[in-house]
């Protein structure tokens, strides 16, 4: 994180993006067992990537901040 302020308006560099696009004219049983659920999900499933060298994310749009080693604790 290069920057932020007090709206939580953020400027990120070296970011990967990764966006999921779910195929919203297919029906998913969400009643199956969590394997059939995966095995379905996946079929439906695009996930996109790509990366910047500098990057501004509006305020309203952040839920967290969290810095990698905190966030990839168990509890």
């Amino acid at each position: 994180m290069k920057a932020y302020d007090g709206h939580m308006n953020l400027i990120l560099s070296s970011v990967e993006e990764t966006i999921m696009i779910v195929d919203a004219d297919k029906t998913i049983n969400v009643f199956a067992t969590m394997d059939q659920f995966t095995a379905e999900l996946t079929q439906y499933l695009q996930v996109a990537k790509r990366k910047s060298e500098m990057l501004f994310v509006r305020g309203d749009g952040v839920i967290l901040v969290c810095y990698l080693p905190i966030c990839s604790m168990t509890y």
